[in-house]
């Protein structure tokens, strides 16, 4: 039976547990390092991209608010920050933006002969290449270039607002509490509206039936206004905090 000697798997049988419980270390020591941190910037390294173990990486980028995941095993170069709402990629279902507003690069085919597609002669594509980064305390200037000396993608991030812990567990967040106290962007309590349109009666304060203003005013427009008596007697708004 194949064996990785005694820091590594028992068997082949034993690696995918090994691997898990590998992961799962990991991601103990990131949420108690990335809260910890004083650093101006959040930037993890990492050899997969965030599209492997997504759910972990949405999580762990929002929880502690990460700026900027650096990657690879995918031989082609990628940005993704603040994007369209489109695919990505080979991952059906999964859009390219999942992490926003963390950034992640993949640096592209810089080790062996493999490549995602085949290269143009000139380095007029994605597949090898280098990136190049410009840090300063405000931004990151990301600069993709080909094997042929083109610029192929230029994107300017910036910080998430730094989260910083407490140390006072009573001052913490809920959210705090399940990511190690910080109290940063990435989880302090904001406030939302929700808008309802219907009769003078009174109903129990719910988001059943509630929208954004702009839903309400399309549901007034298309259904209620154009039929007389008005439809479920709505006769105002209300606003809910």
């Amino acid at each position: 039976m194949a064996s990785c000697g005694p820091t590594g798997p028992k068997s082949a049988y034993d690696c995918p547990g090994w691997f898990k419980r590998l992961w799962n270390e990991q991601l103990k020591w990131l949420d108690n390092k990335l809260p910890a941190s004083t650093a101006e910037w959040q930037i993890v390294v990492t050899h997969f991209p965030p599209s492997w173990g997504r759910e972990d990486w949405v999580r762990l980028a929002h929880m502690h608010g990460i700026d900027l995941l650096i990657t690879g095993h995918r031989h082609r170069q990628e940005v993704h920050y603040m994007e369209p709402d489109t695919d990505y990629d080979g991952w059906p279902g999964l859009k390219a933006n999942f992490l926003d507003p963390t950034a992640w690069i993949v640096t592209g085919g810089g080790g062996g002969v493999t490549s995602e597609d085949y290269p143009d002669d000139h380095g007029n594509d994605d597949q090898y290449g280098f990136v190049d980064l410009t840090l300063s305390k405000n931004e990151i200037q990301i600069e993709m270039l080909s094997h042929g000396h083109e610029l192929r993608h230029s994107k300017t991030i910036t910080r998430w607002v730094q989260a910083k812990p407490t140390p006072d567990p009573k001052k913490r967040t809920k959210l705090g509490d399940e990511g190690g106290g910080a109290t940063g962007c990435a989880n302090k309590e904001h406030t939302f509206y929700l808008y309802r349109a219907q009769s003078e009666a009174n109903y129990p304060d719910e988001n059943v039936n509630a929208a954004s203003l702009a839903g309400v005013l399309w549901y007034l427009h298309h259904e209620v206004v154009i039929v007389c008596p008005r439809k479920f007697g709505i006769t105002r708004i209300r606003r809910l905090k």
